[in-house]
């Protein structure tokens, strides 16, 4: 993936991720071949020999799955992108819109026959911000006493501009 492969520039690395069938890592060689500008080119890549890394086959289950997912905007059947995700990001544990996830906490944070119990918390206040007397409204802002504020200005300087008008005769 990605299954078609992107315009390639001079110095510019290309990067595909492949799923090998069974068999493939026997010869210990994969022969990869393209066009290079008006001739066919080919190279022999070596395998690496032993099992499979985990971190590449999750890398290659990650772009197979953006690839399926690549599909729904262009009008693929939703059943089938999702009978072909939802396997796969179950194996590899990738979020998906056909997956989620949940923490769950495996060490009780309290033993489990103990009573629960209710207790107010001091509103902590941020680090050397004075003790204030009153409490922030909603959203905590000074807005509404700045647009009082801005229109009173703004009604002053009208008043100030009106009365040194000159009248033309």
């Amino acid at each position: 993936f990605p299954a078609r492969v992107p315009d390639l520039y001079a110095g510019q690395p290309l990067l595909q991720v492949a799923r090998l069938p069974e068999g493939t890592h026997d010869s210990g060689m994969l022969r990869v071949s393209g066009r290079l500008g008006d001739r066919d080119w080919e190279r022999q890549v070596a395998l690496p020999q032993g099992r499979e890394d985990p971190g590449v086959a999750t890398h290659w289950a990650r772009r197979k799955l953006d690839a399926l997912l690549a599909g729904l905007p262009r009008g693929a059947p939703r059943d089938s992108v999702r009978a072909a995700a939802l396997p796969l990001a179950l194996r590899f544990s990738l979020a998906s819109p056909f997956t989620s996830f949940v923490a769950v906490e495996e060490r009780p944070t309290r033993p489990a026959g103990a009573d629960l119990r209710g207790a107010q918390v001091a509103n902590v206040r941020p680090a050397g911000q004075a003790p204030q007397t009153f409490a922030f409204a909603q959203g905590a802002t000074t807005g509404p006493a700045r647009l009082y504020l801005g229109s009173l200005l703004a009604f002053i300087a009208l008043m100030g501009f009106t009365m040194n008008r000159r009248d033309p005769l």
